[in-house]
């Protein structure tokens, strides 16, 4: 994280002020800071601010005396147990280190001390940009108790917080609109803005409670606790606002509004649309390494967890109770009365485990259940128990609700229905029990249009119903597929129809509905549920179904078997011999064995199959087993042997290549930048082995530097077969202004006028009739003012929802507004998601331009905006340079020339580059042109023309590194090997030996012992550490770091440099920062690779120190 500031500002309710993040004037240091840190005490009880705050004995009395302080690595702040403060403690750009936290805690036995900010610490938040619903609110003042912003290395521990209000006055009318006065609160607040990743954020065992929030501002810090991502100042500078390692465990939430906990929308939702996350995308833009465990949150006001754009983000052994209490009957009364209770939005392979959620408020609830996979891709809810939920146990959330599953929990009468489909695609759900007993009515589908009309596959679950008020609802629903297989029902007068493996009969429960109703905040252990163990004569015994990847153990923890027991209970009977052979890992056709993508040892490879006993497995080469170390390759046979029958299938290595960078289509691979060279294209492709790529031109290969252009062909061949893809390079898309241009459509809703298409807003939008229009009354014409070449429509869909997304279309033109013709477009259909489309044609000049539909996702049509335009090359053709990196964007603002030596005539710079005839090349500064033996400098712009076109690049001159001599230089460590002359020593980094190395102690080493401090014999000017990394392995690699600098060796300060992160591969790094003088400079590993899992390793060949000019 970068840091540039240290700031604490701090209050009691006489000092609150709006503009809480002022510079505190004149900062009084109670000592100085050591590289072990500072401890303040601060006590309500005996304290006094004139004390010096650095003892129990000398506590200071309020925390505003924190603002007179600077807080640095190692700091703690502790408040006396018992104590009371109305205040609030308020955080920016503070920042502790991986091995030395800023703490804040509580000192001395009895309650915990208590921080009530009583509408105080009021900020001011501000998303900047739209958000992905234009009904929420994205901006405004909000008061917190604590904040932490751009803040990391914090954790926070042992203390009460409220945050309530006081003034009868001030209490809210839930049924006033959305636009309504009452302040966002919270008790606990983060934001990460301007300081790039947010890391180590730890909350524990902390009583935060009566927190009156806004109960309509959903992404605003509103509630219990609720992190943010702020669209930053200048992202280029400071990197990806997000956060990561992130910990929240042990709290009790209780009596808040309007969530109970939520981390954290973004800025960057945008990056987030279509159903298919990429892990890429979810871990640059999102939040990485999140864990809530052991909460306990009462009485919410809305949801009781939510976790947001984050990648596999862990949720386990929390209690919900009472989730959306301030909803109830008048739910339309105001806007987006919906709550389910724990849930994730826009994550990647979440894990929801071990919690438990009940009496969730029904009535005036759009949602009510327990759990909810909403908009996500990968989710799995496990081991989970819920009971007396209004809404009824599990919620799939509409069409980007993806891969959802949902496996061995206990839902225990839970009321309304089992499970709401909600226009969800396929979903897997097995191995559940749903019991109802009583007079409860709940039913097996929502009742409400609409939310039974997603798709699953529910096998293995079992269905028990004892109630007198049993609907015997149909087991369809309304629309979806929902596949039913290896279920057992009891209590219902039908089954489903495609069901052919039912068991109808009583499961035989050791003692059903007797699980837990009642909680102490704490998770029950698996004993509380042993009612809902099957008896040993079961009739569910091993009539399940095999599912590949399930998880491999039941609610209980016993190991599932091959023949799985029907609901939550796996039992000891023996599973009976089964034919074949089962796998996690591999996909098993009928004669062959796919989805193997690298050479594998035969133990490793047969490793991937699971079987019965008495069956044996064999892998053939030519007839001649392999085994051991022996690699498994393309073309051999995997043998099943199955007491004398044999079965044998041939192993098939996938023959395909897969790439992040472009899309790839059934035949094409488009995305790709003009000017990127064969070499670097087929770079961006992973394959198995044996799969190999080349381009060509027609009937050329073309190879190494070659530009790749539209229309080469990707092909892409292994085991025997040749793929095809043909090449789509990227056009430069110029947009005109929508100055002066007006819209008009076949059809309208009030407040969703065509115009709503122009208003660079992309929140509003145009919309046809609520009521539907025929597919002719879907059309939206967009009048320019005047005949302009045109050649492009840029399509922007709603950002939310699916509704009136056109999927199909046809463009006309015309310059009169009345004749118009038809063009012929690249393509005629769009993909069905919220991401941005164009669509291409011919080049017209035309005054009018039509967007017809022909397709649509429900019987309307919309529009977010829409921009015509028309391409161009990005780039002149016939120049190119042996010397520097010319970077081609498709934003001609991005185009640049990089690796260029300081101090470069522009003479000499312009003889580097070697163009076709008629190419000119000129050097200039804002306006004015430089020549001959000028230098070269930053932010120039190498202009390049052709033919009247002019390009524009600019240029980026890569600093001079100067190295200190390392004679009479010295090194200290953490941790070293010992009795290894190549590999262990810190002086080893100074010995121009590339192949000796510091290493720390081969058997690992604790994280914090991970640095090397080089002591450069006298004070010097320094502002770059060079970094050589070992030449052959990666163990020790330091991938990310952090630079403190000293001129006694004893106490340190941390520089920020201009990142933090090194590229996991052997190549030289550098760390730069502002100049500084200093005689001792420690590079401390917050991040290393290692080839031995649970080690902690760093190493360095050699480390240089310098400054750049």
């Amino acid at each position: 994280m970068k840091k540039r500031i240290l700031s604490m500002i701090c209050a009691v309710s006489m000092l609150c002020s709006l503009n809480v993040f002022s510079t505190v004037a004149d900062p009084v240091y109670a000592q100085e800071t050591v590289s072990t840190g500072t401890t303040y005490y601060i006590s309500s009880i005996d304290g006094n601010n004139q004390n010096s705050g650095t003892s129990e004995n000398s506590a200071w009395e309020t925390l505003d005396m924190l603002g007179k302080v600077v807080l640095k690595s190692g700091d703690k702040v502790l408040l006396e147990s018992g104590s009371v403060f109305n205040g609030f403690i308020h955080m920016k750009n503070v920042s502790g280190t991986a091995s030395a936290p800023i703490m804040i805690d509580q000192y001395g036995t009895g309650a915990k001390p208590v921080i009530n900010a009583k509408g105080q610490g009021i900020w001011y938040q501000d998303y900047v940009q739209a958000m992905d619903n234009s009904g929420h609110r994205s901006k405004g003042y909000v008061s917190s108790a604590i904040l932490l912003y751009d803040c990391d290395f914090v954790e926070i521990r042992n203390l009460e917080i409220t945050n309530e209000i006081t003034d009868p006055a001030q209490e809210w009318n839930r049924f006033d609109d959305k636009t309504d006065e009452r302040m966002d609160r919270t008790g606990v607040a983060g934001i990460a803005k301007n300081g790039g990743t947010m890391d180590h954020i730890y909350l524990e065992n902390l009583y935060i409670h009566d927190v009156d929030g806004n109960l309509e501002d959903k992404h605003m810090n509103n509630g219990g606790v609720q992190f943010n991502a702020l669209k930053p100042d200048d992202e280029s500078a400071t990197g990806i606002a997000r956060f990561n390692d992130f910990k929240m465990k042990g709290c009790y939430v209780k009596d808040v509004s309007r969530a109970g906990v939520c981390l954290g929308y973004t800025y960057n939702h945008a990056k987030f649309n279509g159903s298919v996350l990429a892990d890429e995308v979810v871990g640059k833009y999102g939040h990485t390494n999140i864990l809530f465990e052991d909460n306990y949150i009462q009485n919410p006001g809305n949801d009781a967890l939510v976790v947001m754009y984050s990648l596999r983000p862990m949720v386990q052994r929390n209690v919900s109770d009472a989730a959306g209490s301030d909803l109830d009957d008048n739910y339309a009364g105001y806007w987006q009365s919906f709550s389910a209770t724990i849930w994730p939005w826009k994550c990647k392979d979440a894990i929801f485990q071990y919690n438990e959620a009940f009496d969730t408020v029904g009535t005036g609830n759009g949602d009510g259940q327990a759990w909810d996979v909403d908009w996500s891709d990968g989710t799995i809810f496990q081991y989970n128990y819920s009971h007396n939920n209004g809404g009824g146990a599990f919620l799939i959330c509409l069409n980007e609700a993806y891969r959802g599953t949902f496996r061995y929990n206990i839902s225990q009468n839970d009321l309304k229905a089992l499970i709401t489909f909600q226009g969800n695609p396929n979903a897997k759900i097995y191995n559940n029990v749903f019991y109802v007993d009583g007079d409860r009515a709940t039913r097996i589908n929502h009742p409400d249009a609409g939310k039974s009309s997603g798709s699953g596959e529910l096998y293995n679950n079992i269905f028990y119903n004892t109630s007198t008020a049993n609907p015997n609802d149909a087991w369809a629903g309304s629309g979806g597929t929902k596949v039913y297989s290896n279920n057992l029902y009891f209590g219902y007068t039908s089954t489903p129809s495609g069901d052919a493996a039912a068991v109808k009969a009583d499961p035989k429960f050791v003692d059903p509905g007797k699980a837990p109703v009642d909680t102490t905040g704490l998770v029950d252990s698996a004993s509380a549920f042993s009612g809902y163990k099957i008896q040993n004569d079961s009739p569910a015994i091993n009539k399940g179904k095999y599912i590949a990847n399930s998880g491999s153990k039941d609610f209980f923890g016993n190991a599932v078997g091959l023949v799985p027991d029907i609901g939550v209970h796996e039992t000891t009977v023996a599973d009976p011999a089964v034919a074949g052979v089962f796998s996690d890992v591999y996909t098993i056709g009928t004669n062959e064995i796919t989805g193997v993508r690298k050479s594998v040892t035969a133990d490793a490879f047969k490793a991937g199959f699971k079987h019965s006993a008495g069956v044996s497995l064999n892998v053939l080469s030519n007839g001649t087993e392999i085994a051991g170390t022996d690699l498994v390759t393309h073309g051999m046979v995997l043998r099943v042997n199955e007491s004398g029958t044999v079965k044998e299938y041939t192993i098939r290595f996938d023959a395909g290549a897969t790439t992040y960078t472009y899309t790839m289509g059934s035949n094409s691979v488009s995305g790709v930048v003009k000017n990127t060279t064969v070499d670097n294209f087929l770079s961006a492709f992973e394959h198995a082995d044996g799969v190999t790529l080349s381009v060509y031109n027609g009937t050329e290969q073309v190879t190494g530097s070659v530009s790749v252009t539209s229309g080469m062909v990707l092909k892409v061949s292994g085991n025997g077969s040749v793929a095809d893809y043909t090449i789509s390079v990227i056009p430069v898309r110029v947009e005109y202004p929508v100055t002066g241009m007006t819209a008009t459509a076949g059809s309208i809703q009030p407040d969703a006028e065509a115009a709503k298409a122009l208003d660079q807003n992309a929140g509003s939008l145009w919309h046809t009739n609520w009521n539907g229009c025929t597919m002719d009354q879907r059309w939206i014409t967009i009048d320019m003012g005047s005949a302009k070449k045109v050649s492009m429509l840029k399509y922007v869909p709603r950002t939310t929802q699916l509704n009136g997304v056109i999927t199909g279309y046809e463009i006309y033109v015309s310059t009169d507004g009345t004749n118009f013709t038809k063009v012929t477009t690249a393509n005629s259909t769009w993909a069905l998601d919220n991401t941005e489309k164009y669509t291409y044609f011919d080049e017209t000049v035309s005054r009018y331009v039509k967007l017809k539909a022909t397709s649509t996702s429900g019987d309307y049509a919309s529009a977010a905006e829409i921009r015509l335009g028309y391409t161009e090359d990005p780039v002149v053709l016939g120049v190119s340079s042996d010397v520097y990196t010319i970077t081609t964007s498709e934003i001609m603002s991005k185009n640049s020339v990089s690796d260029v030596v300081k101090n470069t005539t522009v003479e000499n710079f312009l003889a580097n580059f070697t163009c076709e005839d008629g190419v000119a090349l000129s050097v200039y500064n804002g306006t004015e042109q430089v020549t001959g033996s000028a230098a070269v400098t930053t932010g120039m712009v190498l202009k390049v023309s052709e033919n009247g076109s002019v390009v524009n690049y600019t240029i980026n001159v890569t600093p001079a590194r100067v190295e200190y001599p390392v004679a009479g230089m010295t090194a200290t460590v953490g941790s070293a090997q010992t009795g290894s002359a190549t590999e262990g020593n810190g002086n080893l980094t100074l010995d121009d030996n590339l192949g000796t190395m510091w290493h720390t102690a081969w058997a690992g080493c604790q994280r914090q012992d991970c640095w090397i401090t080089i002591d450069m014999g006298k004070e010097q000017t320094v502002s770059m550490l060079k970094y050589v990394p070992r030449t052959s392995s990666k163990n020790g690699l330091i991938t990310k770091y952090e630079i403190y600098v000293s001129t006694d060796g004893t106490n340190f300060t941390k520089v920020s440099t201009k990142n933090n992160i090194w590229a996991d591969d052997n190549q030289v790094k550098y760390a730069e920062f502002d100049a500084v003088n200093a005689r001792y400079v420690k590079l401390f590993g917050a991040e290393t690779a290692t080839l031995e899992a649970g080690k902690i390793f760093a190493s360095a060949a050699e480390i240089r120190l310098g400054y750049t000019e």
